[in-house]
């Protein structure tokens, strides 16, 4: 699916954003230092895929983090609310 026909779907809370600065392979938002999508190999299938850039991911999911976290978490629960927390994220922008 090309970067045009992915924005005009419904998996996104938002329409195509303005002056964006997009290639075949990546959308860049304004004022930001790193793309929102980028497409790249699956790394089990070989083929082309569209996928959230991750350079920010850790970032803004420590961030949450650190507001809801207790002392006394278990190492299960901490994996278990940190997916939670990188869904609330990423829900943010695409329909789940």
């Amino acid at each position: 699916m090309s970067l045009d026909d992915l924005m005009t779907t419904s998996f996104f809370k938002f329409d195509a954003p303005v002056g964006p600065q997009s290639t075949s392979f990546a959308l860049t938002l304004l004022d930001t230092p790193f793309p929102l999508l980028s497409q790249g190999d699956h790394p089990t299938l070989g083929t082309p895929c569209w996928y959230f850039h991750p350079c920010e991911t850790e970032a803004s999911v420590a961030e949450l983090v650190r507001e809801v976290a207790e002392v006394d978490w278990s190492e299960e629960y901490r994996l278990a609310r940190w997916l939670d927390l990188w869904l609330m994220t990423v829900g943010t922008v695409v329909n789940l």
